[in-house]
């Protein structure tokens, strides 16, 4: 880092807090330009409910890539698998991670494992609400881009703190936050949302993704930057 900060003409992050954290540790010698993850501009037409069960369905997306997150995903299955159907749509990786084999699903929740991208906006078309939760404490470790996926595909999120995107949560309204390992507080966001809580439609929060967050946008930006540096 020493060496890109003699060499660089410009340093690009995803974040806000790695932009304050670069200039913290190496100055402003060197621009820092924040470019954050995206979503594409064009996604699939809804096809079939995927869902087969009840009429609810809560879905995490992605690898469950630590013992806290699966430890959470099981918590909700415990309190409201009742009430709803919660399904897993990527891999749970957390004997990977720190984890044993002792580390496994619970019952309740419906482990569909790997799915193509295609498939998977169908399932988040059809879902009520994406689950996103931290790894741990430190925001530096919870840049979590399935939240732009889910807000492209319209679905509310029900996210924990200190996950960096929650900024997206908040500047649409589509979605609840929850402290930080509070399994009460997870359950009642979903409860929350699932009796009408979120009010607005899902057009106008997929709308707002495909026009100020797609990869297309993003590259826009990298123009920008890669034309200034030439003149």
């Amino acid at each position: 880092q020493e060496i890109i900060r003699e060499r660089a003409d410009v340093v690009i992050v995803n974040n806000e807090e790695n932009r304050q954290r670069w200039i913290w540790l190496y100055g402003s010698k060197v621009p820092v330009e924040l470019v954050p993850t995206g979503c594409p501009q064009h996604i699939p037409r809804p096809g079939a409910n995927p869902f087969s069960g009840r009429p609810k369905n809560i879905i995490f997306l992605g690898s469950i890539a630590a013992p806290r997150m699966l430890e959470m995903l099981n918590a909700l299955a415990v309190n409201i698998g009742h009430l709803v159907d919660i399904h897993l749509i990527g891999l749970n990786k957390v004997c990977m991670y720190g984890g044993d084999d002792s580390c496994a699903l619970d019952g309740r929740v419906i482990d569909h494992g790997e799915v193509p991208e295609r498939d998977v906006w169908n399932y988040i078309f059809h879902a009520d609400i994406g689950l996103a939760f931290a790894t741990g404490t430190l925001a530096f470790d919870n840049d979590v881009s399935k939240i732009f996926n889910y807000l492209r595909g319209g679905l509310p999120v029900v996210s924990e703190t200190p996950i960096i995107n929650n900024s997206l949560i908040r500047q649409t309204g589509h979605g609840l936050i929850f402290d930080y390992g509070s399994v009460d507080g997870m359950t009642q966001a979903c409860l929350d949302i699932l009796g009408g809580a979120i009010r607005q439609g899902r057009e106008p929060v997929m709308n707002f993704m495909a026009s100020e967050h797609s990869w297309e946008r993003r590259s826009l930006t990298y123009s920008t930057i890669f034309n200034s540096l030439l003149r």
